[in-house]
């Protein structure tokens, strides 16, 4: 069984926890947008497209970046890996963190594979692609 979506929108990286008057948290932004990939990890489940796993599973996710405004022309309409900030840790948690209905422990995330592209104006957001390791 494989599950793949895509995520519009420029990705957003996991910070570290905030410290507050009231304790630790984290920015609103982040909780939003893990929340946003939870809806999409439910309807799949709901729609039947995935079963909650209860064995090893591959995740795949393709980060992609727009070139910023003062790139050349000749690489704009091209994809190309990036090696600027954010780092691929942080953006990966982002994604995770809102997968947590997909399996019953992070732990199953036993094969992990993160790219991140720039890409052109217009294509920004992640690509999700998640199987059953066999």
């Amino acid at each position: 069984m494989k599950l793949s979506f895509f995520l519009h929108g420029r990705p957003i990286p996991k910070q570290s926890a905030r410290i507050g008057k009231h304790g630790g948290y984290q920015p609103k932004r982040i909780k939003k947008y893990a929340e946003k990939v939870r809806i999409y990890c439910i309807q799949a489940l709901s729609e039947g497209r995935w079963k909650v796993a209860e064995r090893p599973v591959k995740v795949t996710m393709d980060f992609l970046f727009p070139w910023p405004s003062n790139t050349k022309k000749a690489l704009v309409d091209k994809r190309v890996l990036r090696i600027k900030r954010p780092d691929l840790d942080n953006l990966a948690k982002a994604i995770l963190d809102g997968m947590d209905a997909l399996w019953f422990d992070d732990a199953q995330v036993a094969d992990l594979v993160v790219r991140k592209h720039n890409v052109p104006r217009g294509e920004e957001g992640v690509q999700i692609d998640v199987c059953y390791v066999e």
